[in-house]
């Protein structure tokens, strides 16, 4: 499960409340995400444990900006999400388009 807090909230939340709300909403996998416009921050508490290697920002034709996170392929068994998995999540959260590569 993964709780979007605010900015700055990440830190008020401590083992006792992530223990009560694993046990309260039967989970076992808790992720903190936390609301801020910096894609690299979304993408590396989505990953954690696996290291962001690089991100890269693309200028599309059209004046949008993509991004594409290179991530390592020794962490892609680390991660929990597949990588269209993580691509749809970090889209939600940032309203980003985003491309993940394994290298």
């Amino acid at each position: 499960m993964i709780f979007i807090v605010g900015k700055g909230d990440k830190l008020r939340y401590n083992g006792e409340i992530l223990k009560f709300l694993r046990k309260k909403y039967d989970i076992s996998y808790l992720i903190l995400v936390e609301k801020t416009k910096k894609i690299r921050q979304i993408v590396e508490s989505l990953i954690s444990p696996g290291k962001l290697i690089g991100l890269n920002e693309i200028f599309v034709p059209t004046g949008d900006v993509e991004y594409k996170a290179i991530i390592s392929k020794i962490d892609k068994d680390k991660i929990l999400f597949t990588k269209d998995e993580l691509e749809e999540l970090i889209e939600e959260i940032s309203t980003q388009i985003i491309r993940i590569n394994f290298e």
